[in-house]
């Protein structure tokens, strides 16, 4: 039979050439030829089978596509060359009916079941002394709408499921943004009852963390301007109500020292006798009392520099400190913040407020300050 196949003009090409045995029912066979000379001159043909298994990618281990079927015809598309199933019949005998411009895509019947098929050309005469053959790979209707039909099952399942998700994520967003503005709200009210103890904390890097930093510098800020408040309002009463001016000194040093948390506060005049003199009135350690009064003879220098016309003094260790201040113990004070008492535009009182500590003076530590002077 295979003899019958090998036509003359086969036996005198040197490519190599197929030969297939079709079945319009199930897959025929395909072989392959190649011819060959002997060293005398006489010439002949080696021809074997293909395994069809290995070829169009079926059998055991299968390459194509589950569901799907393969149909190969020759180039007339008269006879099957191999098939995965059933044959539907000649290419010819198919009725299609193309669903695409370029004539790839088409559908027909098969069995009562409709087809959704695509066809293409294998070109052979490059390589091979034969035709060419038109493959074609199909899949059932229902097997493509299947899927649809399990996903228009789930659909609901899964659109109720990620509404839930956003609900979720919707409500644990908004709490979450919440959250520091409750916190918010607690410190507003703690500081309408004059608690500015608890500061706001909140966590993270967002907009409401900047929004609690903020609050906690504007509750210092409020802290301190109410504590300054006070401080010249209990002055201011012991001024009223004391005619006694060691009391009136000592109760304004007192608060003074609470009020900035220093180490020693001096209240420091010219005397009245000689203008060379000052007057110092000290309150050192923690208890409360009747300041120590000293007398000092001051360089004119020094008096200058303390009585002149500014808002603020500030001298330390390295700026220098003037002379009568200055003490060599190891505990003595480093850094002092001064501020002239103006009467009729003329200075010769001041407050000076002392720390044996590194302490920065801050703006609002000078204007705080400045602001108890003018009361005075």
């Amino acid at each position: 039979v295979i003899s019958d196949l090998v036509h003359i003009e086969y036996m005198e090409s040197p490519k190599p050439y197929i030969l297939t045995l079709s079945n319009n029912r199930q897959s025929g066979r395909v072989f392959m030829g190649i011819n060959f000379s002997f060293a005398d001159g006489s010439t002949g043909s080696l021809i074997g089978e293909i395994s069809l298994e290995y070829l169009w990618g079926v059998g055991v281990a299968p390459l194509l596509p589950p569901m799907t079927e393969l149909f190969v015809f020759d180039a007339k598309g008269e006879n099957l060359i191999a098939t995965s199933g059933h044959s539907p019949g000649t290419y010819r005998d198919m009725e299609k009916k193309y669903v695409s411009n370029d004539l790839r895509i088409f559908n027909f019947e098969f069995k009562e079941t409709e087809f959704f098929g695509s066809s293409s050309n294998l070109f052979l005469k490059s390589r091979f002394q034969h035709t060419d053959w038109t493959i074609v790979i199909a899949q059932a209707r229902r097997d493509i709408m299947s899927v649809l039909d399990n996903f228009s099952k789930t659909f609901p399942f899964l659109m109720l499921m990620f509404l839930l998700l956003i609900l979720y994520l919707s409500v644990k967003f908004i709490r979450k943004g919440l959250e520091p503005l409750e916190e918010l709200k607690a410190a507003t009210v703690r500081i309408a009852d004059q608690n500015f103890t608890n500061q706001v904390k909140i966590q993270g890097d967002d907009e409401f963390a900047e929004l609690g930093i903020a609050f906690n510098s504007m509750s210092q800020k409020i802290e301190k301007q109410f504590h300054t408040m006070e401080t010249v309002r209990e002055i201011d009463n012991a001024i009223l109500s004391s005619i006694d001016r060691v009391s009136i000194i000592s109760t304004m040093l007192n608060r003074l020292k609470s009020f900035f948390k220093c180490d020693i506060a001096l209240f420091i005049k010219s005397t009245e006798t000689s203008g060379d003199f000052l007057k110092v009135y000290t309150l050192k350690g923690k208890r409360s009392g009747d300041p120590f009064v000293e007398y000092f003879n001051v360089p004119e220098e020094d008096r200058k520099y303390l009585f002149s016309v500014c808002d603020h003094l500030i001298f330390d260790k390295e700026t220098g400190i003037p002379s009568f201040l200055n003490d060599e113990n190891e505990n003595s004070i480093k850094k002092y913040l001064g501020v002239p008492i103006f009467i009729d535009d003329k200075s010769n009182r001041i407050l000076l407020l002392g720390w044996k500590k590194p302490y920065d003076i801050s703006t609002d530590d000078k204007g705080q300050a400045r602001q108890i002077a003018n009361q005075l």
